[in-house]
């Protein structure tokens, strides 16, 4: 039996570990005290009942996350409605001073209403615009002459729910915000539609773990990983060594180089050019430091930066007890981001500093050429440093691969879930030679239909079908 190892046990190493395990001898590797990565849930007790409380990754949406909405029907897990209702404010003038997409009301909404009003216009026409795909946010900000304090207090303070508090996101790609927008996944006026985990998000990743039973090994450092005539050398922390036939990292790219002994020009060149952006995240108990009013209802809130900075716009706070599933509690409890040095160290639960992935044209490019070094050595790669961004692109990065190995996809009877997996696999340039050619063959009949103007008749027909 084929023997597999996956370093990296976050969402794309657990779902590739998760199918390849009915197949093949999987062993996944994690150096972390749990599975996860970013999907990480701090469990506390307040008043005698058991909280569960999301860090990191919390939401997804259903047409969004197609394989992950089916993962999680799979191990029969419930989900709840969690809108993304949001409030960015002054704090010198937190009642007044302010804009929201649940209330009409605030200074800073008269203000930018009609910036916030073309922009999502805008971006309707972007996503008709073929040139946009190569522009950041930034580039097109400047064409169109949005102020300066529409960027900051309005579009960056709004992105922070995705993408950290640092004004690096205007240099991200103009696409990543449109199709944000166009499904309404973000907007300035209303709470857009989303779900979370009953329980937080690590239910899911506990059962994946209880179907791993034996295979998992938290707290396991890998140091290296060496192709050698037997196979490819796993060596742990504890100078143990371990040979495989295939080896699958789930890690973020710079990670992979520094353990790939004696990689190729090409691997060094694909894995060295990814940057990244540093965010901290702090579970904590003290309202003083978010200024979060009592008056306001909104989940997440933005305190606006109130001296120039270069690097952040301000720092936002989920106020987890203004969600359905946190109504109840008495003791308010805040998940914060970038504002660490605020908050009273006594009144600290938990804290978590990651690396996000930048999104910036060029990165997308960089994502692309990853194909040129899937494979070579038996040396694999997935995560989104390899693939579309969030959660879903992650996981389905995970199980493209572990397709690819031999296991079977599991949700190739869900239409929403195989068209996202097959979206991704054409993204990350995963195929088989006569993949490929079939490929090439499509690509073709694409060009074709294109140029008569067949596709818009035939979306036409598949929503028609989709519908009725």
């Amino acid at each position: 039996m084929k023997k597999i190892a996956i370093i990296g046990g976050g969402a794309a190493g657990s779902a590739a570990a998760w199918i390849l395990n009915k197949k093949y001898d999987v062993t996944l590797y994690e150096a972390g005290s749990y599975l996860g990565g970013h999907a990480y849930t701090h469990e506390l007790t307040i008043d005698g009942e058991k909280i569960s409380v999301d860090m990191g990754v919390e939401y997804y949406h259903e047409r969004l996350s197609p394989n992950f909405s089916a993962l999680l029907k799979y191990f029969n897990l419930e989900s709840y409605i969690a809108p993304l209702s949001f409030r960015a404010f002054n704090p010198l003038e937190p009642n007044t001073d302010y804009w929201s997409n649940n209330h009409c009301g605030g200074k800073l909404k008269s203000k930018l209403y009609d910036e916030m009003n073309r922009f999502h216009l805008d971006m309707i026409e972007v996503i008709n615009d073929k040139q946009s795909k190569e522009m950041s946010m930034k580039d097109f900000l400047d064409s169109r002459g949005y102020s300066n304090e529409f960027r900051e207090k309005a579009l960056l303070a709004l992105m922070s729910t995705f993408s950290g508090c640092k004004k690096v996101s205007l240099d991200y790609s103009l696409t990543y915000f449109a199709l944000s927008f166009n499904m309404n996944l973000l907007s300035f006026f209303t709470p857009s539609h989303w779900r979370k985990l009953k329980g937080g998000i690590h239910v899911y990743l506990k059962n994946i773990q209880q179907s791993l039973k034996g295979k998992v090994f938290l707290n396991t450092k890998v140091t290296s990983v060496e192709k050698m005539p037997n196979g490819i050398k796993v060596t742990l922390a504890d100078n143990v060594n371990h040979y495989y036939d295939e080896v699958i990292f789930a890690c973020q790219a710079y990670i992979a180089k520094n353990l790939i002994k004696n990689s190729s020009t090409q691997q060094q060149a694909c894995l060295s050019v990814f940057d990244y952006v540093d965010v901290q995240s702090t579970l904590h108990s003290d309202s003083a430091a978010v200024s979060c009013q009592t008056l306001s209802d909104e989940y997440c809130q933005f305190q606006l930066a109130t001296l120039s900075n270069s690097v952040t716009i301000g720092s936002l706070t989920r106020v987890n007890h203004h969600l359905h599933a946190y109504q109840h509690l008495v003791k308010p409890i805040y998940v914060s981001f970038d504002n660490r040095d605020r908050i009273d160290p006594l009144k600290i639960i938990s804290k978590k500093d990651w690396k996000l992935p930048k999104l910036r044209p060029i990165d997308i490019q960089h994502k692309h050429k990853m194909s040129r070094i899937q494979g070579k050595d038996n040396l694999w790669f997935c995560g989104t440093d390899y693939s579309l961004t969030g959660h879903e692109g992650a996981i389905v990065s995970g199980l493209v691969i572990a397709n690819h190995l031999g296991a079977d996809y599991p949700f190739k009877d869900n239409y929403l879930a195989k068209a996202q997996f097959d979206l991704i696999k054409s993204f990350m340039g995963i195929y088989t030679r006569k993949q490929k050619l079939a490929e090439h063959v499509i690509g073709a009949l694409f060009i074709i239909s294109k140029y008569f103007n067949l596709h818009q008749y035939l979306s036409g027909r598949f929503i028609k079908d989709l519908l009725f």
